[in-house]
């Protein structure tokens, strides 16, 4: 990479309602943007990535939440293909080659968003911690790993931009 210009702001603020309920709000806006000399087409990501707290303490051995947040990871270009692009082109490879090549140099961000609903609780004089909590993510435009075995070569391997996918499930903790 060549060049890097990433710009990031972040705040915060939290609003308490009253002595039992309190609700934390922020955003994060993330704009990266990467040059490559060898390579026409940089990355070019602007994200904003909110994210929402609500909270319960009905008491000071309770804790009840509701908390909504997002996230992501910046596109990038694949070294790899870049350089086989460049040699298919440099020894004459058939066109076909070069553009399959060409078509994995580059890949997006990918994002998440995620749910959680959960407690945390104080029990027997403090003796016993649970922590309980459901959640529910959200995955688009996942950077996974892929191959290519109609690249010729050794170097058949990219990140690429694989769809979406989710996940959700209870966890549970006791101390």
């Amino acid at each position: 990479m060549d060049e890097q210009d990433e710009l990031s702001l972040d705040g915060e603020a939290t609003y308490l309602i009253n002595d039992h309920w309190d609700i934390t709000a922020g955003v994060s806006f993330s704009q990266i943007e990467q040059d490559f000399s060898a390579f026409p087409d940089g990355t070019d990501d602007d994200v904003t990535s909110p994210k929402l707290n609500i909270a319960w303490h009905p008491d000071d051995n309770q804790l009840y939440y509701f908390n909504y947040a997002t996230g992501f990871r910046p596109g990038n270009i694949n070294n790899p293909q870049l350089t086989n692009v460049r040699i298919f082109t440099a020894n004459g490879f058939p066109q076909e080659a070069i553009d399959r090549a060409a078509s994995h140099v580059s890949y997006e961000s990918d994002e998440v968003e995620s749910y959680e609903l959960g407690a945390k609780l104080s029990l027997a004089d403090g003796r016993v911690q649970v922590a309980a909590a459901l959640y529910y993510m959200e995955w688009n435009d996942m950077i996974q790993l892929s191959f290519d075995t109609l690249i010729p070569g050794i170097i058949q391997e990219f990140n690429t931009n694989s769809g979406s996918a989710h996940s959700e499930g209870i966890e549970l903790e006791i101390n």
